[in-house]
């Protein structure tokens, strides 16, 4: 079954905007997608039946992903992960710019967020990611920016 990956944009909803404030673009969310089933992390990960119109007002773009994912894998670390969403990564990424003048390294606080999430899955999968696991994650802005690369799409940080 082809594996996708998928990003949701939106300038106009709540954390589109606070995204944009903290890593320069709009893309607040993204996941995997295997047939009709995408496989994200809310308050801890899931999985729930795809459907773009889940995303009202948001541009949602999809990549082929650079490798396969079995879905059972997916379905086990779904049932048996104990981490919760990473707020303190999310909120991490509003003073990275101070602690890269400073020269200071960032971390991971701990929990999951989507794009680390996405990233680990692939590279349990066998992916060769330019991030390492269990480091700081990339936000969904720079994941998108890396498929927005790779595929060669023009994304334009002004859309929806």
């Amino acid at each position: 079954m082809d594996t996708k990956i998928v990003f949701i944009v939106n300038k106009r909803k709540f954390f589109g905007i606070l995204t944009r404030i903290f890593t320069g673009c709009h893309c607040y969310h993204c996941g995997i997608l295997i047939g009709d089933n995408f496989y994200d992390v809310s308050w801890r990960r899931r999985r729930s039946e795809w459907s773009p119109e889940s995303y009202p007002n948001a541009k949602v773009i999809v990549f082929d992903s650079p490798i396969e994912i079995d879905e059972k894998i997916l379905i086990n670390k779904m049932m048996s992960s104990k981490e919760t969403y990473g707020i303190l990564n999310y909120f991490l990424y509003a003073i990275k710019p101070f602690f890269r003048a400073l020269k200071i390294p960032m971390w991971n606080m701990g929990g999951i967020i989507c794009s680390e999430q996405v990233n680990e899955d692939l590279i349990d999968a066998g992916w060769h990611s330019p991030w390492e696991k269990k480091r700081h994650p990339p936000s969904p802005c720079k994941m998108l920016s890396y498929f927005a690369n790779h595929y060669n799409y023009k994304y334009d940080n002004n859309e929806r």
